[in-house]
């Protein structure tokens, strides 16, 4: 996932909160927790599955009758411990979570699912018309009580028009666990490896339920919120042609894997009302077309089409697979439209063979054709072709597997990217509209010990490639940056740089310059005169900054905290970002609140790229927030809409 995009699903965690658009806005859930209770979950693991559970409810909208909550708990048997109409406040609801007790026994999933749709999804214990009806299981591991019965009940509960979402926790086999999920259990189903790692679920739970909740019926909807960006296919044409790789590298069952991953990939495009037009062609030694884009009108009749390609087993001309796009593929006569973006996707398990050389000049001519290529890339070990493939920037463009097997792991990401360059005309358009501008600073810390001058290097890295994409020389975006290590230093005033390229080049200019690790005057400088009209700061325009540092303060750290909040009182919003940082206290004191979504930890400066779309998201669900307090999470992307 990268850049920015995506608004239909303004939240389940901001039902009815955010105006009256469409989205999880407005929609009625009523949602039951199931959570294991047995032997093998602990007291303290129990703790951290309702820890989690306040967590996902943390934005909610209880308190306005938007989404109703129920809690049941099973063990050797199964208990309720508050049906939907119980609590009103969110507030009423967090206590009754806490009074929530442990207690072991073994494992009857099946009475759980059984309580669940004879007991709790009832009109006299608030379940409501309209309403649509979730219940998200927690468990560690496999049933022993009744456990040939669990499935079964599984889909009776699914059956009543219940929808499950199942959480494992640690276990090695899944097979019980699909049972259990909706369909498809691939996009209900949802495993960690430890009870620790339960939050880091929270975001891909909540888009699952909110797809739901947000989906007019039966039958997959669109991942909203990576995710919205359907919102947008709905209203923006597209002509997509896959370019499949079919040397004799591939062999014919990955062959099929391809297949299988572009059938994945579009089962939620919208391909019946005609958004979308998708082609297909091949390529070994030589380039073969198997459909044009106007040849399928329906997903059924594509899907079959798509089942039907056989694999041709050859030597790896890429050029003619490309020239072959150029060409012949996006010609109006066989479908390309006017006003659709054009889009191909390139799949390929090695290096071109045939006419190489000719290879990366045919993917210019391809781009200049105003065709954008997403190049995907199987157990390649060197990927200079395939960056040369991709259109620019090849970063954001070029993905990579180590096998066939994780093809169907890359949907997400890729459909995000094709989405970004789909929407990406109606994002710039309508951001204007909405934000009026936003004032970045980035605060580093440079410390004597754990920071080089090459650690120097990685931080002013990601700082550009975070800023790849931002609006600036629209003046939209504006950036200033200062360091501080036993002092704090001004770099550039957010007024300084009118132009990506200037701003960029100053970036490259920042020397490193080592000391003791003052974070007190670092955030002093950002409250006293970095955000300064005089400066560049803008009436309108929300302040934001970026705090990096890689350890604890060790000048006047008591005056840290107090500090930061000063800077908070100020109306600057913080990010604070800790690299290979053991304790976090004084980074979650400097973040703005919560803390838990604007603070970033690292284990080290190379990690720092793949930190971007989170924070970037993090940043622009404040940026397009109203005013104070939560906003929605509006998927990476979508946001600036």
């Amino acid at each position: 996932m990268r850049i920015w995009q995506l608004l239909i699903v303004l939240g389940l965690l901001q039902l009815g909160r955010a105006a009256k658009k469409p989205g999880c806005s407005g929609r009625k859930l009523d949602l039951v927790f199931l959570l294991d209770s047995s032997g093998s979950v602990k007291k303290h693991n129990f703790k951290r599955m309702l820890s989690f559970m306040k967590y996902f409810l943390s934005t909610a909208s209880i308190d306005d009758g938007k989404v109703r909550v129920g809690v049941a708990i099973f063990n050797g048997k199964a208990t309720i411990q508050f049906h939907l109409n119980k609590f009103k406040t969110k507030k009423a609801l967090f206590r009754a979570i806490d009074r929530i007790k442990y207690k072991r026994g073994r494992t009857n999933t099946f009475a759980g699912l059984r309580l669940l749709r004879t007991q709790m999804f009832k009109r006299k214990r608030g379940d409501r018309r309209g309403a649509k009806n979730v219940a998200l299981v927690m468990t560690d591991g496999l049933s022993n009580v009744k456990s040939k019965r669990t499935i079964p009940e599984a889909k009776a509960v699914r059956r009543a028009g219940i929808h499950i979402f199942a959480i494992g926790i640690g276990l090695k086999k899944t097979a019980e666990l699909d049972g259990i999920a909706s369909r498809p259990a691939a996009e209900n189903r949802f495993t960690v490896k430890n009870f620790k790692q339960l939050r880091g679920l929270k975001d891909k739970v909540f888009t699952s339920v909110c797809q739901f909740v947000t989906s007019p019926g039966p039958g997959p909807s669109p991942p909203k919120g990576m995710y919205m960006c359907l919102y947008w296919l709905f209203r923006r044409k597209l002509d997509l042609v896959f370019l499949l790789d079919s040397s004799g590298s591939v062999k014919k069952h990955n062959f099929k894997r391809m297949l299988s991953f572009m059938k994945y990939f579009l089962s939620t495009a919208s391909i019946d009302d005609g958004k979308v037009r998708v082609g297909v062609a091949i390529f070994n030694g030589k380039a073969t077309i198997q459909f044009h884009l106007n040849k399928f009108k329906t997903k059924k009749a594509l899907f079959r089409a798509i089942d039907r390609i056989k694999y041709k087993r050859g030597r790896t001309n890429t050029f003619a697979g490309l020239r072959l796009l150029r060409t012949q593929m996006f010609k109006r006569k066989r479908g390309d439209r006017r006003g659709a973006k054009n889009v191909a996707l390139v799949m390929t398990d090695g290096l071109s063979n045939v006419k190489s050389k000719r290879t990366i000049p045919e993917a210019k001519a391809v781009r200049r054709a105003g065709i954008h290529i997403f190049a995907i890339g199987i157990g390649l070990k060197k990927t200079a072709e395939l960056d040369g493939i991709a259109s620019r920037p090849a970063a954001e463009n070029r993905f990579t597997v180590k096998n066939f097997k994780q093809l169907r792991g890359l949907k997400d990401k890729v459909f995000t990217s094709v989405c970004q360059f789909v929407t990406s005309q109606d994002q710039d358009h309508r951001h204007q509209k909405v934000v009026q501008g936003e004032n970045w600073i980035w605060s580093f810390c440079w410390t004597p010990l754990a920071v080089s001058k090459s650690t120097t290097s990685n931080e002013c890295s990601f700082m550009k490639y975070f800023l790849s994409t931002a609006s600036i020389d629209d003046g939209k975006v504006r950036v200033g940056v200062a360091i501080f290590n036993g002092k704090a230093t001004i770099q550039f005033h957010l007024n300084k740089f009118k132009t990506k390229k200037a701003l960029f080049r100053a970036i490259d200019r920042i020397k490193y310059k080592r000391g003791r690790t003052n974070t007190f005057a670092g955030l002093r400088l950002l409250r006293t005169q970095m955000f300064k009209r005089k400066r560049g700061d803008r009436r309108g325009a929300k302040n934001v900054a970026l705090v990096m540092t890689d350890g604890l303060s060790n000048v006047k750290s008591k005056r840290t905290i107090p500090e930061a909040k000063a800077v908070r009182r100020a109306g600057i919003h913080i990010f604070a970002i800790g690299i290979g940082l053991k304790k976090t206290a004084e980074l979650d004191g400097i973040a703005s609140r919560p803390a838990a979504e604007n603070r970033f930890t690292v284990k080290n400066f190379k990690q720092l790229r793949g930190l971007k779309d989170k924070v970037f998201t993090s940043v622009c669900q404040f940026v397009t927030s109203p005013g104070p307090g939560p906003s929605p999470p509006k998927g990476m992307y979508m946001c600036l809409y």
